[in-house]
């Protein structure tokens, strides 16, 4: 006895005239054609497998033309590939006549450029040594010129050195020398005289000997006999008389030797 003939089961069909009538209830109809309706287990469905088929036939052939142009290459680095290639087409790409004019700019802006960083030493070098110079006039100029002033009137030259530099100031003219000039408080140079000359050292100390600050920095000299004085305020006359309270007054500074009290 034979097996009846089978038959097989469209996954798709225009009709459904040709499948038996059990299996008409497992069909889907979507746009005009009855789908299997099929349920996935374990990993097989029923799918349009065209799209991955065409996906991958595509991938094979790239794989298959990336792996052929690999070995042109053999065991060469494929990134230094890539730069020497990149390298060769900007050199292919190369025009001298075109490209002379940028090379010969990026010449000069080389030369340009290490010229100007060395002219910037040189003017830091030289700025240092300015400088350095004018701390050397300073001293040279300011200190020598109040420290003669304070030994002229017999002050204390450890005692008012300081204040007097405090308020002098180096000056460069408009002939390139320097000058010294006294400042008042608010910065601006002092006048010493009625015709606008500046205020000298030797003016300015004259003027402490008459601040009460700056009295007990200058020699006190003392005359026999009772009576009251003040510290000598510069110029001609005789010795001063110093009183027993004004001698109370200065005995810290007499003993520090800061004052002197000359004894006749």
């Amino acid at each position: 006895m034979g097996h009846p003939e089978t038959m097989a089961i469209p996954a798709i069909t225009d009709t459904l005239d040709g499948v038996a009538e059990p299996l008409h209830e497992h069909y889907a109809e979507r746009d005009g054609k009855f789908y299997l309706d099929v349920t996935a287990v374990g990993g097989y469905a029923l799918e349009d497998v065209n799209g991955l088929k065409t996906a991958l036939s595509a991938e094979r052939t790239a794989k298959g033309v990336a792996e052929s142009r690999l070995k042109e290459f053999g065991d060469a680095d494929p990134k230094k590939a890539k730069s020497a290639l990149a390298k060769y087409e900007e050199l292919l790409a190369f025009d001298p006549e075109k490209e002379s004019d940028k090379l010969a700019e990026q010449k000069f802006k080389a030369q340009k450029d290490q010229l100007l960083s060395k002219h910037a030493e040189e003017l830091a070098g030289r700025d240092a040594q300015v400088v350095k110079v004018k701390g050397e006039l300073q001293k040279t100029l300011i200190d020598a010129q109040a420290t003669q002033a304070i030994v002229g009137a017999k002050g204390n030259v450890r005692l008012l050195l300081p204040h007097l530099k405090a308020e002098a100031r180096l000056r460069e003219a408009d002939d390139g020398t320097f000058l010294t000039e006294l400042l008042d408080e608010f910065g601006n140079s002092r006048i010493g005289d009625a015709k606008g000359n500046p205020l000298t050292f030797k003016q300015r100390v004259e003027e402490m000997k008459t601040q009460e600050d700056f009295q007990a920095a200058f020699a006190v000299t003392e005359q026999s006999g009772g009576g009251s004085s003040t510290p000598p305020q510069g110029g001609g006359g005789g010795a001063k008389t110093v009183s027993q309270a004004e001698k109370n007054r200065y005995l810290p500074q007499i003993a520090s030797g800061e004052v002197v009290v000359a004894e006749r």
